[in-house]
């Protein structure tokens, strides 16, 4: 199919062991003797075995013993305090392998997504579709959701003559850039191209709102109602400037209300309204939740719904010309909130 001269295509961007040490007991009591216990030593801080003898738990319990005669016999020790071990050059080595490996693992979790991407975008313009559509998929997966991931899995699922996937992923680009042009063509063009034409048309008021996302419409509410309560106390602070700041006053206030109404308007229907697109050809609106129930209508892929109700892996939808019926949910794909 060859591809019409709106269709926008996607921005391809883009040693050794060491030996543990002799005990310190050795030759004093022959079978008994107790090897002193082995301690790693840390390359970077290390920590001599400077053990004192008194808090030894062996010579505790056989240290001193009191003779029949009351007098003390002492049992032989070791002349010199014990050494610490020096630090071993192959323990240093496998902290520091370990530390490299550690940090080669941490940068190719993080540099994952973006190969994925470039990937995608060299089987895009190969041609090779479907892998394309699984690269960006990995992508998503891992939590690098964008707009840009979003238009490019559309254009790869529009190739590969996905159209109700395509237009999923157009819209999910769209609420992340509610104004990109290219977004915006590849919508409309995508939706004349599906057999039952482009939903209904929005209401005046979802018309006249400015495409702004959500988070746009949260910073300026939030802008706006900082700014409206910083007038409205700067003429509590100074009356005289009642007449200057009447003008701002209003205009600010009704700025605030509009855009109140927009970020209410915006959030319900992501937030709230579940949009879901048929991704099947030939999908089957029942009257029912039932594959015994009548057939309402034969719906085409890339019909959009809303979903109302949910039963038993039924979804009961509206916006088909023929009113609200129940279709299976493996039929549809649901935008992400």
């Amino acid at each position: 199919m060859s591809t019409p001269p709106a269709f926008h295509e996607p921005n391809l961007g883009g040693g050794t062991a060491r030996p543990p040490p002799k005990s310190v007991f050795e030759g004093v009591w022959g079978d008994e003797a107790v090897a002193a216990p082995h301690r790693f030593m840390v390359p970077v801080h290390s920590h001599p075995l400077n053990v004192n003898d008194a808090h030894d738990p062996l010579l505790r319990s056989r240290g001193r013993k009191s003779t029949p005669s009351g007098s003390v016999r002492a049992v032989y020790t070791h002349a010199h305090p014990r050494p610490a071990p020096a630090a071993c050059p192959a323990s240093r080595a496998s902290w520091l392998v370990l530390l490299l490996l550690t940090l080669a693992a941490m940068l190719r979790a993080a540099d994952a997504p973006a190969v994925n991407f470039e990937r995608g975008n060299l089987q895009y313009e190969k041609g090779d579709y479907p892998e394309a559509i699984a690269s960006y998929s990995r992508v998503l997966e891992s939590g690098k959701v964008s707009a840009s991931v979003c238009f490019n899995l559309g254009n790869a699922c529009f190739k590969a003559g996905q159209l109700g996937r395509a237009l999923l992923w157009y819209r999910q680009a769209e609420r992340l850039d509610a104004r990109d042009p290219d977004i915006q063509a590849n919508l409309r063009f995508t939706r004349t191209q599906i057999q039952g034409g482009p939903p209904a048309p929005t209401s005046r008021w979802r018309r006249a709102l400015p495409r702004l996302t959500l988070d746009q419409w949260t910073v300026l509410t939030a802008v706006l109602t900082w700014g409206w309560l910083g007038l409205w106390s700067l003429l509590h602070l100074n009356p005289s400037l009642g007449a200057r700041l009447k003008l701002p006053l209003v205009a600010g206030g009704v700025a605030l209300l509009f855009s109140t109404m927009g970020l209410f308007t915006t959030w319900h229907d992501q937030g709230l309204t579940r949009h879901a697109v048929v991704v099947q050809p030939e999908t089957i609106l029942r009257h029912g939740p039932l594959d015994e129930s009548p057939s309402l209508q034969t719906l085409p892929d890339g019909q959009e719904l809303v979903v109302l109700d949910e039963k038993a892996g039924w979804f009961q939808v509206s916006g088909a010309s023929r009113g609200v019926g129940w279709l299976k949910t493996n039929q549809v794909a649901l935008l992400r909130p």
